[in-house]
């Protein structure tokens, strides 16, 4: 799986592509993804290289099926089914315009933020205590206590901003997101909420112009194309 550099159209979705990096990183932690011992495993959709005995070894798509977080389930898979993985940089030879604006990305990421967590709101709440304790409590203490505490905050939040401008750095991003990366959060924290309540409230998510049910979704149950539960939408 290679990382490409991601331009977006807009400093504010810059900013939110910044931080999104970090979480992905954190999440994930595609640099384990080497170790055949670890349970890490890593896709990216916007380059997978997977050998052809491989993929078909696991079933192919069939096995991410009514995934739309297709790319990182087939990289579970292969690394389930005992193949290889690494990840790469590919700064300056793969690169990907994302999204042209935060309102653009925050509507290309309901398909997704939801079905990383399987659909589960129960996910969603328990992942929000992270940045709520790491990011925006810093923050905050930074005004409201005094002494160690506030000395121990201050570490925390520089802290983050490093970790936000080494990201930011390694993906030839710029680096001034290291100094609003709490709005950055707020930001990411917005799109996963939004996309979880809206799918909470319609019981639909649209994927690739198509509207599927979340319970199928849920489900995992993967049909030949034209068995798709989706219901496709006019443009």
């Amino acid at each position: 799986a290679v990382a490409p550099r991601i331009r977006a159209g807009t400093p504010a979705a810059t900013l939110a592509v910044v931080v999104f990096l970090v979480t992905f990183s954190a999440v994930f932690r595609p640099w384990k993804a080497r170790d055949p011992r670890s349970r890490w495993h890593i896709g990216i959709g916007a380059f997978n290289l997977v050998r052809a005995s491989a993929y078909r070894a696991i079933g192919g798509h069939r096995t991410v099926a009514l995934r739309p977080d297709d790319d990182v389930r087939l990289g579970r898979a292969l690394k389930t089914a005992g193949y290889r993985q690494a990840a790469a940089s590919g700064i300056g030879l793969v690169e990907v315009e994302w999204y042209p604006s935060l309102r653009a990305m925050a509507r290309g990421l309901r398909k997704n933020t939801f079905a990383v967590v399987d659909y589960r709101l129960t996910l969603v709440a328990v992942g929000t205590l992270l940045p709520l304790a790491f990011v925006f409590w810093p923050v905050a203490a930074l005004v409201v206590t005094g002494g160690p505490a506030l000395w121990l905050n201050a570490a925390v939040v520089g802290l983050g901003a490093w970790t936000t401008a080494d990201t930011a750095r390694a993906h030839g991003l710029p680096l001034w997101s290291a100094l609003l990366y709490p709005v950055g959060s707020l930001l990411l924290l917005w799109m996963v909420w939004s996309a979880a309540l809206r799918a909470v409230r319609t019981g639909e998510i649209e994927w690739r112009d198509t509207t599927y049910p979340v319970e199928r979704l849920r489900a995992g149950a993967a049909g030949p194309p034209d068995e798709s539960p989706g219901v496709r939408r006019g443009r």
